[in-house]
């Protein structure tokens, strides 16, 4: 059994390169489309992943959103009753606004963002408060600030003007002025809902809701679910209870982009596909003529006792072998394009083409499964050739 697979291919190699032009020209197709195929869904897979990526390190995967729609506000009493909802571990009520700094003899628009020293931590998606210090202390107490990093260092050239038991002055909208003592600098995080904590000023509540904004009310409230899989149940549960708030869900919005995705990867499939067709048509079109100029030869075979099963499959194996050659090559050029950016959207996002096994599994098996359907017929009609049609051609 063994030798006769063994002859198989021998016979199948040789034949492959009695016809180099054809052959090569098929390798040649099968390394586009496998290069243009994996490279589209690499794309999809990549755009997924940095888009998901960002957007949970941003909002959060089992976070819970309620703003105040117009006409509508949030007050201590709501916060309550969001956190006694089942499911809910912690609600951080958050309250805004913009100010005025001088930063180096040049005033600044900043963030004014009332927290306390259990919710900071939250909203900068950290474990802790010391784990976001910079310099300073973790402290958040009546007439002290935290202060961002870029209201502390410029934001071009990273010099300090800011320093942690300096005392600053904060202009309020209206006029106003607000004085604080720095307890301590935040090391640099990500954008958030609510803003850029780099460029904000945080207060605890009460020097907030006395100093700042004497209603007490809240532009948003996130709801932290003490389960992923709850998610949608305490969405509901507010929707319900709290008709008068919108209410969004990080983790509906990932779903529903996942949709998004699945759409652009088929789109993305079936462009590249079309390479996979033509290179299909072309086996077609190479194994047709290759039966037609071995009529002799493979009239000699059934002479001496090969049988229509046996130049079936030698047929096949022909098309499987140059196949594997440009799926191999094919691989080889696609590999190192595996998280190299392909279409930078900033400093800091890029959209990259992200391989998977399932991928690259799937770029290796359909242009082989399209060369082997493309060689059925020619391996059929060559499996037909008599002796005698072999003596007619001669």
């Amino acid at each position: 059994m063994l030798r006769q697979v063994r002859d198989y291919f021998y016979l199948s190699w040789r034949a492959i390169w009695e016809r180099k032009g054809r052959t090569i020209g098929s390798i040649v197709g099968i390394v586009i489309s496998v290069l243009a195929l994996g490279t589209a869904l690499g794309i999809g897979n990549g755009f997924y992943t940095m888009f998901v990526k960002t957007f949970a390190s941003t909002f959060g995967v089992n976070t819970i959103y309620v703003i105040p729609q117009r006409g509508t506000y949030l007050t201590d009493v709501d916060i309550i009753l969001l956190s006694r909802l089942p499911y809910v571990e912690m609600v951080a009520p958050v309250v805004f606004t913009t100010g005025i700094i001088d930063v180096g003899g040049k005033p600044r628009v900043i963030y004014i963002v009332g927290a306390s020293s259990k919710t900071l931590p939250r909203l900068l998606g950290a474990t802790s408060l010391n784990s976001v210090i910079l310099e300073g202390k973790p402290v958040l107490a009546p007439g002290t600030a935290l202060v961002g990093f870029y209201v502390a260092f410029s934001p071009t050239t990273l010099t300090q003007h800011i320093y942690p038991g300096q005392r600053v002055i904060v202009q309020l909208p209206g006029g106003r002025y607000l004085e604080l003592t720095v307890s301590g600098i935040l090391k640099p995080t990500q954008i958030t809902p609510y803003g850029n904590p780099n460029i904000a000023v945080f207060v605890d509540y009460k020097t907030f809701f006395t100093l700042v904004q004497r209603k007490r009310t809240y532009n948003l409230a996130i709801v932290y679910v003490s389960k992923t899989s709850k998610i949608n149940f305490v969405e509901n549960l507010i929707k319900k209870y709290f008709p008068q708030f919108e209410v969004f869900s990080p983790e509906i919005a990932i779903r529903t982009f996942e949709q998004f995705v699945f759409a652009l990867e088929t789109f993305l499939t079936v462009l590249a596909s079309v390479g996979i067709l033509i290179v299909g048509l072309w086996m077609f079109d190479t194994m047709t003529i290759s039966v037609v100029q071995r009529t002799r030869e493979i009239g000699i075979l059934k002479a001496i006792g090969f049988t229509r099963r046996q130049v079936f499959t030698m047929i096949l194996i022909e098309a499987v072998v140059v196949s594997l050659i440009g799926i191999a090559i094919g691989i080889l050029l696609l590999l190192p394009l595996s998280g190299a950016p392909l279409l930078p959207l900033g400093p800091a996002f890029a959209i990259r083409v992200l391989l998977t096994p399932e991928i690259v599994a799937m770029v290796a098996l359909t242009p082989l499964i399209a060369n082997i359907i493309a060689t059925i017929i020619p391996a059929y009609r060559a499996a037909r050739i008599t002796p005698l049609e072999a003596l007619r051609a001669e």
